[in-house]
């Protein structure tokens, strides 16, 4: 994980789950997030996993993708989908890992990638998705954080087209603060129900 909000919210994830598998919705205090991650912050209602939908998202998550904000922001954020700005390839694979995260391995994802806007500036950033749960024990949701770690020159523009980046995904273990590489996955889609990918171990090296 390369910036500090990444560690914290992986962090304050891990405190509010407990021994559970997941912390639940209620859990999720804005008042109590670690400082200075809330601008990044966002949350997610994943129980249609190939098109998650925000809950909340903190004011530079919108102005980076053009999400609504304000007043209108609570009223049209179930019509925003988390993976629209991606290309098809990457869409169904950033899915495919999701549920993973979602059905089996209850530990948060990590998401490095390049995005483009209408002013040609191309950016890099970091997402976290950690599970949680919106009805009962199941995870069935997220609370993440995006953050740009660079960009070519400064702009205005909401960025899209994301690709993903070499070795991306890949699961946080927050206990121990080591990574998890994952193998690639030939085809994925909504028609596709695959186990969860097998982890192959990796020193975390930051």
């Amino acid at each position: 994980m390369q910036h500090k909000n990444s560690r914290s919210l992986v962090d304050y994830w891990s405190q509010i789950r407990g021994d559970r598998i997941a912390p639940r919705r209620g859990d999720i205090h804005l008042q109590h997030l670690p400082k200075g991650i809330i601008p990044h912050f966002f949350m997610l209602d994943a129980r249609d996993i190939w098109r998650p939908a925000y809950r909340f998202a903190g004011q530079q998550l919108c102005a980076h993708f053009s999400l609504p904000t304000g007043a209108a922001l609570e009223a049209s954020m179930r019509d925003k989908d988390f993976l629209r700005p991606w290309g098809p390839e990457c869409r169904n694979l950033v899915a495919h890992y999701m549920k993973s995260s979602l059905s089996g391995l209850a530990q948060p994802v990590k998401l490095a990638y390049i995005g483009m806007n209408d002013d040609t500036s191309t950016a890099e950033f970091e997402t976290i998705l950690a599970p949680i749960a919106y009805e009962g024990e199941k995870p069935s949701g997220f609370v993440g954080t995006t953050t740009m770690l660079s960009r070519s020159r400064r702009s205005t523009a909401p960025y899209g087209g994301f690709r993903l980046t070499a070795n991306s995904p890949q699961i946080v273990d927050d206990e121990n603060s080591e990574v998890y590489d994952i193998p690639p996955v030939r085809r994925v889609g909504p028609a596709v129900d695959r186990p969860p990918a097998r982890l192959l171990k990796l020193v975390a090296t930051q």
